[in-house]
């Protein structure tokens, strides 16, 4: 006698959440790795980190940084960096502040531009800003006159990731579709 066996919806929403985790790590590695604008040897211009943000503001700071590790080490096996523990703790963080943030800023899951730019700003501040220069400094004795470069890109790029995870938030399909996920 044969029994269907059927998976429980816990069991299915962990396996949705870790399939949409894996999406935003591959989506940060094309955004990071191959979308990227070289500004000489040290600097460049990349999303890669609104995949991680998006994940820990929506589902909170264990999944971002998650998604901000898992990330950063395809990445470096992807394109044949080194991988750089302070660099991988830097995207970490990310994900992982920007969950933090949200969870005590937005309670009632409003994803208000405030409470995003918060989270996001401090996300770039603590991780891209902190510690992923610490960590290009100490692997790559980049010089920190060059490092400081990183600031204005970072303030242009939290103006565009917070514009751009406040309109997805707030769109009816993407609240549908997290709402398969509980959020």
């Amino acid at each position: 006698m044969k029994t269907k066996t059927r998976i429980s919806a816990p069991v299915s929403a962990r396996i949705r959440l870790i399939a949409m985790m894996a999406m935003l790590a591959a989506a940060s590695v094309v955004l990071g790795k191959f979308l990227q604008i070289p500004i000489g040897d040290s600097l460049r211009i990349s999303f890669e980190n609104l995949p991680v943000l998006f994940a820990g503001t929506v589902f909170g700071p264990f999944v971002g940084a998650a998604v901000g590790v898992v990330a950063d080490l395809v990445g470096c096996v992807v394109v044949g960096y080194a991988i750089n523990p302070i660099i991988t703790l830097g995207a970490a963080s990310i994900g992982f502040v920007s969950g933090i943030l949200t969870a005590v800023f937005d309670r009632d899951r409003r994803f208000g531009i405030k409470s995003v730019a918060l989270a996001v700003l401090v996300s770039h501040v603590i991780g891209s800003i902190i510690i992923k220069s610490i960590g290009l400094r100490l692997a790559y004795t980049t010089a920190w006159s060059v490092l400081a470069l990183r600031v204005p890109i970072y303030l242009a790029n939290i103006i565009v990731e917070t514009l751009i995870i406040t309109v997805l938030l707030r769109s009816a399909a993407i609240r549908a579709s997290l709402k398969r996920f509980g959020k």
